[in-house]
């Protein structure tokens, strides 16, 4: 998470869930549906884990194995004709994690097993819930004509309409009344996004005199040829910003038109005599935060105005300093401007959206990106918004709840907006893996290769499908123990034997679900004390174009694969990510995985690469590090996404960014690598990091010279620019590629193939 380690949100259902029980060995499905006061919800009691059917918005050496575990066309018949009755009804329309959220809502009997919490505690971590309670609340994106007034009555918080989708903050407890309303098509979560992790640590030498500090090719200094931001608005979306920096003033005066607190209950605290109310409301009615206006920032300078809000993490002021710091902070005889950002004379609005989890951003974070293009707006002000966060939640297609807002915000004929989001730092992991099914015939080979997947901690595995695809996924046990460790087996028998969990859709409904054991159906204990008969599983969604798994694993070691469920198979990819909690062996990908929201069609997506290896710490000596200048980072994510759209768009400089350092920060300088002292400049006022995060506000900051010079480009003009000017060398290879998009970013070929207005 690049600077970012803590933070300052506090984040619900109706499910018809499908019972798997035993008949004569074969697993039949039986609706147990439960009325309660204008609720349709089963009593889930006894999950041994958590296996959600949903759609996102929404032969080699294993083929043997894959034979003896997979069904056969005899049980697969059996199970589906046991199925064909059942009436999915509104629950088809919550996504499936709500479906899983909600049902934590649900009075049970007994003590929930063990599995079933860890699958419901990883999902409250995605959409950033910290407790359970009646009160609880979820960010949704509902899309059809759903009638605000009855939303409202439900006890949803409205926050606004957007042709016919709606965005609100909805209590668990209701989500599926509000799915039964008129004209409602589908509701999604919005998952909470994070600071991309901070990149690996790399070795660091003090030396008494650094050597030149080349900027491989392109640096962060360069012919702006006459432009400065002024003018335009510079959006920052993160942990809040030093608002006392000096780099923020000019004359002393603050460059900052507006900060919204998202955090900061001070407006509500005082009657409203401090600040003024936030443009949105919490759940009880109330400011969601409070809004400081340049006057009020300019006075508490003064010390005549109380502006209680801080960036105590840093992340948001190193992001503002790089889009459009002026460089004027110094001390120690560094000269002021040696350390400027790229737009020095441009507005700022900014949003401070922490979360209160390590490197988290609200869920309501893009309330504040809303708030920003609109402000901007007012004032007739183009705007550069820069959100230096993300995550690897859905379905990596530019198709998450997040994603499509930005696309409304942004985008071809939107005149003065764009959205810049940073790619992730996550490219040593191995979280992805990809492979091909085949159609269910005659001389064709319907199984996937085998993918080997390590789960070191109880987590989510998410499996993405083609919906024009008739597939299914087996998933094997190993008996073998993990790490050297004795832990128990999930998909094990009680010999050591490994069960195949078979879980596919071929045109049905709902999914159909089978273990077997060399292909002989299995009705016993998938986990210690857990019986296949209390297996629940949400079914699939409608409404998009991908169906997918999202699969609850306990520690261990499985094989997974995949193949055709029939004749019907048209594409026959699918791709398989880990959420933090898994690693995979064989079958490893690297690609398709720049985070979300950054494979939003109408986002500038940004990587980075390595530029800075040394400059002068506060210690009174230099700070060296042995880098590729010119290099890409060793930690910027690979793309395309899987909708095959260029992600990144474009790499810029990041390692080493050098940035103004918040100073109610200073316990978290150490996320940002090596030593604090060796990282923080001579002056005292800046200090050098690196990511994605670094990456993107310097895209940021150019494009703001770019509306400088046209105030009336649109998204789609600017990524062509960008991808025009862009340096294409022996490191980049040609492009565009995965790894650099379009290539580096050139900022001041950038602003001369800028039209004039």
């Amino acid at each position: 998470m690049d600077l970012m380690k803590t933070s300052k949100v506090n984040q619900g259902f109706n499910v018809r869930t499908i019972r798997l029980g035993k008949m004569s060995g074969l697993m039949t499905y039986l609706w147990r549906v439960r009325m309660a006061k204008l609720t349709a919800i089963p009593v889930a009691t006894s999950l041994a884990i958590a296996i959600l059917m949903y759609a996102f918005n929404g032969a080699d050496a294993s083929t043997s194995r894959q034979k003896d575990f997979s069904p056969t066309k005899e049980q697969m018949a059996k199970v589906a004709a046991a199925s064909r009755t059942r009436s999915l009804g509104d629950s088809v329309k919550l996504d499936a994690g709500l479906q899983v959220l909600a049902s934590m809502m649900l009075p049970t009997r007994g003590d929930v097993p063990r599995a079933v919490m860890q699958a419901q505690e990883a999902l409250m971590q995605a959409y950033g819930i910290q407790k359970i309670d009646k009160d609880t609340c979820v960010e949704v994106r509902i899309t059809g004509g759903a009638d605000a007034t009855a939303l409202k009555k439900l006890g949803a918080n409205v926050h606004f309409v957007q042709g016919n989708v709606t965005y609100a903050s909805v209590p668990l407890r209701v989500l599926s009344k509000v799915a039964s309303l008129d004209g409602v098509q589908l509701v999604k979560g919005i998952h909470v996004p994070h600071t991309p992790p901070t990149p690996p640590a790399l070795e660091s030498k003090k030396l008494d005199t650094a050597p030149p500090t080349s900027r491989g090719g392109l640096s962060d200094t360069f012919d702006r040829q006459g432009m400065t931001g002024k003018g335009v608005v510079v959006g920052v979306v993160d942990s809040g910003i030093d608002w006392r920096h000096p780099d923020f003033l000019s004359n002393g005066k603050s460059r900052i038109l507006y900060l919204w607190d998202m955090t900061d209950d001070t407006y509500e605290l005082s009657g409203g005599k401090i600040g003024s109310k936030a443009p949105n409301t919490k759940i009880d009615g109330t400011s969601l935060g409070t809004v400081y206006s340049n006057e009020q920032i300019n006075a508490a300078l003064k010390g005549n105005y109380a502006v209680s809000s801080w960036d105590d993490v840093g992340h948001g002021t190193a992001c503002a300093g790089t889009a459009a710091g002026n460089g004027r902070a110094t001390a120690n005889g560094v000269p002021a401007g040696t350390y400027t950002g790229v737009a020095p004379e441009a507005d700022l609005i900014v949003v401070d959206a922490a979360h209160g989890t390590e490197g988290g951003i609200r869920g309501d974070a893009h309330l504040g990106v809303r708030w920003i293009v609109e402000k901007s707006k007012e004032l007739n002000k183009p705007c550069s918004i820069n959100l230096s966060w993300g995550g690897q939640y859905g379905s990596h297609s530019g198709m998450d709840a997040q994603e499509l807002f930005l696309n409304d915000l942004t985008g071809k004929g939107v005149p003065g907006v764009a959205i810049c989001v940073a790619g992730g730092n996550e490219r040593s992991d191995s979280f992805h893996a990809s492979s091909r099914i085949g159609p269910d015939r005659e001389g064709a080979n319907k199984f996937s290769s085998e993918i080997e997947l390590n789960v070191y901690k109880p987590g989510t595995v998410e499996i993405c499908f083609d919906t024009q695809d008739d597939w299914g996924v087996t998933v094997i046990g190993d008996a073998e123990t993990y790490e050297g460790e004795k832990v128990k087996r999930f998909l094990v028998d009680e010999a050591g034997n490994p069960i195949g969990l078979n879980i596919w859709n071929n045109g049905t409904a709902a999914p159909n679900c089978l273990a077997v054991v060399n292909n002989q159906e299995y009705p016993g204990t998938l986990f210690p004390g857990e019986n296949f008969s209390t297996l629940d599983y949400v079914q699939r969604m409608g409404y998009s174009t991908e169906d997918g798994l999202l699969l609850w694993l306990p520690r261990g070691k499985y094989y997974l694969s995949a193949w055709g469920a029939s004749e019907n198979v048209k594409n026959g990819r699918f791709d398989v990510y880990a959420w933090g909690s898994a690693t995979f062996g064989k079958g490893s990908e690297h690609q398709f995985m720049v985070g979300t929201p950054g494979n939003a069609a109408n986002v500038i997506t940004v990587g980075a690469y390595d530029f800075r290896s040394s400059w002068p710490n506060i210690e009174g000596t230099n700070t060296f590090f042995n880098i590729e200048e010119g290099g890409l980072a060793s930690y910027s994510n690979p793309g395309y996404s899987r909708s095959g759209a260029v992600k990144p768009d474009i790499v810029a400089p990041a390692t080493y960014a050098i940035s103004p350092i918040a100073r109610d920060a200073d316990s978290n300088l150490v996320m940002m690598g090596g030593s604090p002292r060796t990282m923080v400049t001579k002056d005292g006022y800046h200090i050098a990091w690196r990511g994605t995060s670094a990456a993107t506000p310097f895209a940021a900051g150019t494009i703001a010279l770019m509306l400088q010079k046209n105030p009336t480009l649109d998204a789609e003009q600017i990524r062509k620019i960008l991808a025009d000017s862009a340096t294409k060398d022996e490191q980049t290879g040609g492009t565009p590629n995965r790894d650099w998009g379009y290539g580096k970013i050139n900022p001041a070929k950038a602003v001369t193939l800028t039209p004039s207005k």
